[in-house]
């Protein structure tokens, strides 16, 4: 039995392969668990379809577009083979498949597919009813919709209960602050379930909007229980209002971290790994701690190449190629495979690793990877702007290495040692390659930088909206130059368009920048003159250790122009805007609230 898919369906149909295994006995042909490095993988593809008693074709509206889905059920259905089609996404079926098997899984999906795979254990052609025209969604998404719903209905009652004549007193800054950010976590949340519906709400977004949803509750309750008062509400409205919020935030975790038809129905390649690993029926790789421990590539590496060390019979070779620009990413793959047991040597009979990045010439690759022949890998290092059903990444074989986790090449390095399956993930293909991945201390930086950015934007436009005087509007201005030393540090540690030294300088501007308006906010008032050196600390906190770990693994040692676009990292995401919001009201009410007199 044959899969066909689009990519940006792949944990449908790797959901599909699992519950056809699982269920009916059934083995499945899936491109990325059978197609070998060392093979030539258009003429296997073909051959897995002629031999294939039935194909089945997980249909969406990008799978039907696509012309190497096209082309596999036409060259199926030439050839006479039976076609079952599972309705994933709603979709209009071209006249040629009107003839075919079609189950509608948009909804009930794993009670639908095990009935599927009983029918196909049975070799029955008995046709489901055809798929409805509206679109259809699975329980768990639709209790995820409504959590956001629901969180919205929520604050906006609460703050229009607290808004009420009558009720409205001298607020504080920290109470108009939070009132933004519950206005905005709600406007967020509205937005996120009108996204779902279309697979356009990525996990991160999710976890970020519900993870603030029930934090803002807790300040609710927790400002309840010490009678400080954040509104002008009663203590048991506000334990209400405070306690829905915690429960919203609590319920939509649990979906996005348990619920199987959730991780269905997030954008390709962003759903939680352990969700994932449960649907396969593979156990959860539990990683050594980076955050706390040590946050390099071959320290996680050590424990996977002890394990392909005790696999290897005779060992591999292999040459590893790269552009300018990526030496680093280069020396970090090379030490990884001579640890695993595998020898450098170029040779005609050697596994060549070909580095593949936004400082690659294109035009030049594609006439030398397919010299290369069978035994070439691409290696995707950073986030070069593939879309995801192109011919590169359909016709040779690829690891991703983007965020510099040891599994994939695990599981590539599995096969080129010839160690087989079992036990064992899919290949590394790259997935969601239309979203920035980084390394974790590279994401981690851009977390930072992302944070200051829009942390000293809002905080100093809460002022000037607060008191437009010109010595407040200097000090405004004042704040671009470190917003701008930001925004450029965010773009080239993520893009690596910048030397580590090159980096780290601006760095060191950029304290120099904080550090001057930090002193123009002391001549505004003494007390303002915290909020600067606060947010000096927290830039040092948060930026040293990443700055000595950029320039050592990530950047490059000389600066190189990018030869194909990136896919840019967003600057102001979803769990900002709340953020901002809450600078942006504490900000604007410092002057009559905080420091008792205007400027």
């Amino acid at each position: 039995m044959f899969l066909s898919y689009s990519r940006r369906d792949f944990a449908f149909a790797e959901a599909l392969a699992a519950v056809f295994e699982q269920q009916g006995g059934i083995d499945p042909w899936l491109d990325v668990r059978r197609l070998d490095p060392g093979t030539d993988w258009s003429a296997e593809i073909d051959a897995a379809i002629d031999d294939a008693d039935v194909l089945v074709l997980v249909a969406s509206r990008t799978a039907l577009e696509s012309p190497y889905v096209t082309a596999e059920w036409q060259r199926a259905r030439a050839a006479g083979t039976e076609i079952h089609v599972c309705v994933v996404g709603s979709v209009e079926l071209p006249d040629e498949l009107a003839g075919c098997t079609v189950h509608d899984l948009r909804s009930g999906f794993w009670k639908r597919a095990r009935t599927v795979a009983d029918l196909l254990a049975s070799g029955s052609a008995e046709s489901a009813a055809p798929p409805r025209s509206s679109a259809l969604l699975p329980g768990p998404v639709l209790a995820l919709i409504g959590t956001c719903l629901v969180a919205t209905a929520v604050v906006a009652s609460l703050l229009w209960d607290a808004a009420q004549p009558g009720t409205v007193r001298r607020l504080s800054p920290l109470s108009v602050g939070v009132s933004l950010s519950l206005a905005a976590t709600a406007l967020i949340s509205l937005v996120l379930a009108i996204r779902v519906p279309w697979r356009r709400a990525g996990a991160s977004a999710l976890s970020y909007n519900l993870g603030f949803t029930g934090l803002l509750g807790y300040v609710l309750l927790n400002d309840s229980i010490t009678d400080s008062h954040l509104f002008s509400l009663s203590s048991g409205a506000q334990v209400g209002y405070g306690a829905l919020l915690v429960l919203i935030g609590l319920a939509g975790g649990l979906l996005m971290t348990r619920s199987r038809s959730v991780y269905l129905w997030m954008p390709t390649g962003q759903g939680y790994y352990q969700v994932r690993q449960r649907i396969l029926g593979l156990p959860v790789r539990k990683r050594r701690r980076r955050r706390v421990v040590n946050p390099k590539f071959a320290y996680q590496w050590a424990p996977f190449a002890e394990e392909l060390r005790a696999l290897a019979g005779s060992p591999a070779t292999f040459e590893l190629r790269h552009d300018p620009g990526d030496e680093k990413i280069a020396r970090a793959l090379t030490s990884a495979c001579t640890e695993a047991g595998l020898v450098e040597r170029p040779g005609p009979d050697s596994w060549v690793l070909r580095v593949v990045s936004s400082k690659t010439d294109h035009a030049k690759l594609s006439r030398e990877v397919p010299a290369l022949g069978v035994r070439a890998v691409c290696v995707l290092a950073d986030s070069l702007a593939l879309p995801e059903d192109s011919a590169e990444l359909r016709q040779r074989q690829w690891l991703d290495f983007r965020q510099q986790t040891p599994e994939g090449l695990y599981n590539l390095l599995r096969l080129v040692l010839g160690a087989g399956r079992d036990g064992m993930d899919s290949a590394p293909v790259p997935l969601a390659t239309t979203v920035s991945q980084v390394p974790f201390t590279a994401h981690g930086f851009a977390v930072a930088t992302r944070t200051h950015l829009v942390g000293v934007g809002a905080f100093s436009l809460g002022l000037v909206a607060a008191v437009p005087t010109l010595p407040v509007l200097a000090v405004g201005l004042v704040s671009l130059v470190p917003m701008a030393l930001l925004w450029w540090l965010l773009h080239a540690a993520v893009g690596r368009t910048a030397t580590g030294r090159q980096v780290v300088g601006v760095s060191w501007l950029l304290a120099a920048s904080v550090l001057v308006w930090t002193a123009c906010l002391a001549g505004l008032h003494p007390g303002l003159a915290v909020c600067g050196l606060l947010e000096l600390l927290m830039i040092a906190t948060s930026l040293v250790r990443p700055l000595r770990q950029l320039p050592v693994h990530w950047l490059p040692e000389t600066k190189v122009p990018n030869r194909a676009p990136l896919v840019r990292p967003a600057v102001l995401t979803s769990y900002l805007v709340p953020v901002a919001a809450l600078l942006f009201g504490l900000a604007a009410q410092i002057p009559s609230f905080f420091l008792g007199s205007s400027f």
